[in-house]
């Protein structure tokens, strides 16, 4: 069985230029979690989520994506896989940068 919390949304400063890091940004968090017996409190990962890394700052995606990852192994022991979504509003760039990371 697996379970999806789809998109849980993240206002943060992510990137590395001078106005990346003055300019909230969203960011969209999916967690896909494998339970293994009883299954893990929904409510408690989202605001975990929000509460830890809401308005901080990441040069990069994949730093996100690395820090997150130990983050809910050690709060909520937790397997699976964690995808971020980054929506740049820069001319010329992809819709949608995405990384994806095991848990």
């Amino acid at each position: 069985m697996k379970i999806r919390l789809i998109e849980i949304p993240l206002k943060l400063f992510i990137g590395d230029l001078p106005w990346e890091k003055k300019h909230l940004q969203s960011v969209a968090v999916t967690v896909e979690i494998e339970p293994k017996g009883k299954p893990p409190d929904y409510w408690a990962i989202s605001k975990g989520i929000i509460a830890q890394f809401e308005k901080k700052h990441y040069d990069w995606l994949e730093d996100l994506a690395g820090v997150m990852k130990k983050y809910l192994k050690r709060e909520f022991k937790i397997r699976g896989k964690l995808i971020l979504k980054k929506y740049p509003k820069v001319p010329r760039s992809p819709k949608i940068f995405e990384v994806t990371a095991s848990l």
